[in-house]
């Protein structure tokens, strides 16, 4: 008889992420939207692996955790930070200048963000 496992946030999600992926998979293979060749270019392919696994793992744990220790209502406007990070990450690896209006939004976002970690959750 095999032994049940406990279900965790985690191990649901990663089920959740796999299952999805192969019938994603599957789908695009019957539809014809195959551009399976293009993983052949080495650079293509360790974007999809960083942003398939490293990315999306990391972030699906850290919102597991993140669950886990504060309410999920503060939880979810944590994910507002997502644009501030894509402004970041945009003008140290593409080294885009950002317009005005996106750097007045990155520092409301950084606002709203410490702004929130201050409330008392109920």
């Amino acid at each position: 008889m095999m032994k049940c496992h406990k279900k965790t946030a985690p191990l649901i999600t990663a089920d959740r992420i796999l299952f999805g992926g192969i019938f994603l998979f599957i789908l695009v293979m019957i539809l014809g939207v195959n551009q399976i060749s293009l993983i052949n270019n080495i650079s293509i392919f360790m974007i999809l692996l960083f942003q398939g696994i490293i990315g999306f793992t990391l972030y699906y744990f850290s919102w597991c955790e993140a669950i886990k220790r504060i309410k999920l209502s503060k939880a979810g406007m944590l994910v507002s930070i997502c644009p501030a990070f894509t402004i970041l990450f945009a003008m140290m690896l593409l080294k885009e200048i950002p317009t005005i209006q996106q750097i007045g939004r990155f520092f409301i976002i950084i606002m709203g963000v410490f702004g929130l970690s201050f409330l008392k959750s109920e």
